[in-house]
């Protein structure tokens, strides 16, 4: 396994290649900000080999990149991985199920929506997240919140990732003619794995009180359009200077003089 000392960006390419095909192109020139953004507050939220655990964490690219980084404690990753087939960008759960295996990350299959029950024993982890969950559960997220509250011990964090509701892509969007949100091809698709709602930094204090935690800091990230921007478009389709790739640069640039605008909210709490 990798030591600390390498690089979170290195570690994540090194993680991109391993999941290959468009996952890799999906880690590489979407997210790759995204889930150094992560990394890093999780590193500081969670003590050295602390036990952690990932609500609806997708295939596990968080997990797979601390545990290659050197992290030996306990990994729990809870999704359903339903929607992970041979036609998602990010893979089939197959591949991620082996993965995940092959990485000692224990697995939990199993429903958030509409209660979410982990069977877990009270103060059993370290630290908690939840990044780009919230916003595809169609209701309250409270339940679910109360839960990672519940498994966390006294002292441990509680890192909670959104898409901000109010953010400056979304209000371009608006201005354009646009519904926010969501494309009504996909709303309307017989399977919606879309956004129910998004939330703004206000209301993810609200969620982190209601749910008994004491907020620390809420961090407005710019890291999706920092990677779209760097790679002119999601996987290069641009070459040179093109009115997307402009037009991405700005966004960036906007966003990094306007926090309030950012694509993303991070909630950082801890357990009292």
């Amino acid at each position: 396994m990798r030591t600390s000392s390498v690089s979170e960006g290195s570690v994540i390419r090194e993680v991109a290649e391993l999941f290959g095909g468009d996952a890799r192109d999906t880690i590489l020139f979407e997210n790759f900000d995204k889930h150094r953004t992560e990394l890093a507050l999780i590193r500081r939220g969670l003590a050295r080999d602390g036990a952690l655990l990932d609500l609806g964490g997708g295939v596990g690219v968080n997990l797979v990149c601390l545990r290659r980084s050197g992290h030996r404690g306990r990994l729990v990753l809870v999704d359903h991985l339903r929607e992970y087939d041979e036609h998602n960008r990010m893979g089939s759960s197959t591949r991620a199920r082996e993965l995940l295996a092959s990485h000692d990350i224990e697995l939990h299959e199993v429903d958030v929506w509409p209660a979410y029950r982990s069977g877990l024993p009270d103060d059993a982890f370290d630290a908690a997240t939840s990044f780009c969950v919230f916003e595809h559960l169609p209701g309250h997220p409270q339940q679910q919140l109360s839960e990672l509250a519940r498994i966390v011990r006294p002292g441990g964090a509680v890192l909670v990732g959104v898409p901000n509701a109010v953010s400056l892509m979304k209000r371009v969007r608006l201005l354009a003619g646009h519904y926010p949100y969501t494309p009504f091809a996909e709303w309307t698709a017989p399977a919606f794995h879309g956004h129910f709602r998004e939330y703004t930094a206000r209301e993810c204090e609200a969620l982190i009180a209601d749910a008994g935690l004491q907020l620390v800091e809420i961090v407005r990230s710019a890291a999706v359009p920092q990677t779209r921007a760097r790679n002119r478009y999601y996987r290069g389709r641009t070459r040179g200077a093109s009115l997307t790739s402009v037009g991405l640069a700005l966004v960036y640039a906007a966003e990094l003089a306007l926090p309030s605008l950012r694509d993303s909210i991070y909630a950082v709490a801890t357990k009292p």
